[in-house]
């Protein structure tokens, strides 16, 4: 049985017709995702693309300086482990979680 594109649209479009916004729900939201929701709330879409650019821009930097420290724990790792985690920015991944406005802390690596 074949379904067209145009009815799955239809199906999709009724169904986000029953879904809550997070604001709207009784559901509680954590700190982090109620803050990035007021702030596209709260501003423009040129605003929120430029927050974007910013953030991709430092996090970009952030790697460059992590490349040789990457290197090397990339080299450290089991070869099985390095096939699935080459391309992986593990210090990088680690350095954005300890940011102080996380509330919760992870712990990786140790």
């Amino acid at each position: 049985m074949m379904i067209s594109n145009s009815k799955l649209r239809s199906e999709f479009f009724l169904r986000t017709l029953e879904v809550e916004h997070p604001l709207n729900s009784p559901q509680l939201v954590d700190a982090n995702n109620l803050r990035a929701i007021r702030f596209i709330r709260d501003h423009d879409v040129a605003e929120v693309a430029m927050f974007r650019v910013e953030q991709l821009k430092k996090f970009s930097q952030r790697a460059k300086e992590l490349a040789c420290e990457e290197a090397e724990l990339n080299a450290s790792l089991d070869t099985d482990v390095r096939k699935v985690l080459s391309d992986k920015r593990l210090l990088l991944f680690r350095r954005w979680l300890a940011r102080p406005e996380w509330e919760m802390r992870v712990c990786l690596m140790n």
